[in-house]
């Protein structure tokens, strides 16, 4: 319940205007337009603290319930008596009430999830600035770099909904045994310098091609300990063919910034590509995003983030959590969704809901090279008309119709069967009164300058000797939950073809 005016007006904005606002990651993301931001609920720990949510569950069923004996409603039963009393009437014994001891009480737990904060930096020369004075010849310098920031943030929020594993942030997986050296780049069984992206191909690296834009700063782990490959430098992406699915990455040593000219990181097979610094841990995975799909829709284990009573949930604890994650050879076909989708809901249909179907689209593409009677002809005492492609694909189970959605994002042959409408919930503390955004940014995103009284987003560097150069930190603080079920259908291993 909101504690003041204020908070219930700032949920109340929040769940009318967030749809609009978001409007980068919606085209990012179909997903994206069904999750609705809020920061109703949410509350410090304490001063200084974290940021929580709390949500209150119960478990199992309460009181007891019993139809009666008799087969015929008698209503009260009564006797009357003869003689001096003939006009007195007792009532004899009536049905009784279950016994205190056969009403059961169901489990009340809260279930608690810390939000995540990322932090940003956008540095720009001031000369720039003074370029920007010419906007109605050359453009706007200064605002392209805020699009483009804008734009890489919000890459980042709808990429860590569909990371494959909470506990780290691929971008791109399975690279091979290999090494990287000085400015060629990536060295691979394939063309020197250049990684290709291959999800059909177990021996080549797997991945979305659009996470990937020139700039992307990245760090290179181990398969199997998730250590970083070097602590000291890093990989920059420099070149990015979409269409030929392949990349090339250039070393840069930490401590410059400079183009390396000669260092080695060699590989195992299975090595990964993630974001820079998007561990806690050099060592060891230790992710640190907002949750996503695969952070909750788990089988054994934790559903993670979330604690009860400050000790991870498991679904051994609490299987009503549980998932149903199966592993399907071969292209997605209508037989396969009705039979996992009808096993989800003869078993859990009574307590849970799916409503969305979303693949990337290669699985998509499967799908129909394996379906009949996909084109339409029209022929009413004239020429035969033949329309070929889709335009849309309609699933319903019983009756029930599905939304199907195409994820740019979603890990490589796979397909999520979830609830989305009505349940994802992204969660923000409340507005910082003084703190300001900018419009190419989500409203959630807060600049720091305005804190000190300034008007625009930029600053000078508090922390180093005065220079040429402004900067505009920003912040965000978020967590995605599923307000009412985090049960759904994983199927891993379909065919892609694209």
């Amino acid at each position: 319940m909101a504690t003041n005016l204020t908070d219930a007006l700032d949920f109340i904005i929040k769940e009318e205007l967030a749809q609009g606002i978001r409007e980068t990651r919606v085209k990012l993301d179909a997903v994206w337009e069904d999750i609705i931001t809020s920061s109703f609920g949410v509350q410090s720990s304490g001063l200084g603290r974290n940021w929580l949510y709390k949500r209150p569950y119960t478990r199992g069923l309460a009181g007891s319930y019993q139809f009666e004996t008799s087969t015929v409603l008698e209503g009260e039963d009564a006797t009357t008596r003869f003689g001096e009393a003939g006009h007195t009437q007792l009532m004899t014994a009536g049905n009784g009430w279950q016994g205190r001891y056969e009403n059961t009480l169901p489990a009340f737990y809260d279930v608690e999830v810390k939000l995540k904060e990322a932090r940003g930096d956008l540095r720009v020369p001031i000369k720039w600035m003074q370029l920007d004075q010419f906007d109605s010849t050359v453009g706007s310098a200064v605002g392209q770099l805020f699009k483009a920031a804008a734009f890489k943030a919000e890459l980042r929020h709808a990429m860590a909904m569909y990371t494959p594993d909470h506990t780290k942030f691929p971008v791109v997986t399975n690279l091979q045994n290999s090494a990287i050296s000085g400015n060629s780049g990536f060295v691979t069984g394939d063309t020197a310098g250049t990684i290709i992206i291959d999800n059909s191909d177990a021996a080549k690296p797997h991945g979305r091609i659009n996470m990937l834009h020139e700039g992307d700063i990245l760090d290179v782990y181990t398969a199997a300990a998730g250590a970083k490959v070097s602590t000291t430098n890093y990989v920059v992406v420099t070149n990015v063919n979409y269409l030929a699915n392949s990349f090339k990455l250039t070393p840069v040593v930490a401590a410059t910034g400079a183009a390396a000219a000669n260092f080695g990181m060699t590989l195992d097979a299975g090595s990964q590509l993630c974001p820079r610094h998007s561990t806690t841990a050099a060592t060891a995975w230790a992710g640190q995003q907002p949750s996503g799909f695969n952070s909750w829709h788990v089988s054994s284990g934790t559903v993670n983030p979330f604690t009860v009573n400050g000790s991870a949930l498991t679904v051994t604890a609490n299987p009503e959590w549980s998932s149903l994650i199966q592993t399907v050879s071969g292209p997605l076909t209508e037989r396969i969704l009705t039979q996992y989708i009808g096993r989800f809901m003869e078993r859990l249909g009574s307590l849970y809901d799916l409503d969305t179907i979303i693949t990337p689209a290669g699985v998509v593409h499967a799908y129909l090279e394996n379906e009949d009677n996909l084109s339409s002809y029209e022929r009413n005492g004239r020429r035969l008309d033949v329309k070929g492609g889709w335009a849309s694909i309609d699933y319903a189970y019983h009756g029930k119709p599905f939304r199907w959605a195409i994820s740019n994002f979603i890990e490589p042959n796979a397909c999520y069967i979830t609830k989305i409408k009505n349940n994802l919930r992204e969660l923000v503390p409340p507005s910082l009164p003084g703190t300001g955004s900018h419009s190419s940014f989500d409203n959630e995103f807060k600049f720091l300058a305005p804190l000190g009284g300034l008007k625009g987003p930029f600053m000078f560097d508090p922390g180093s000797a005065l220079d040429d150069t402004l900067r505009a930190p920003y912040y965000r603080i978020c967590e995605v939950f599923p307000e009412n079920q985090t049960p759904g259908i994983i199927l891993r291993g379909l065919d892609e073809t694209i």
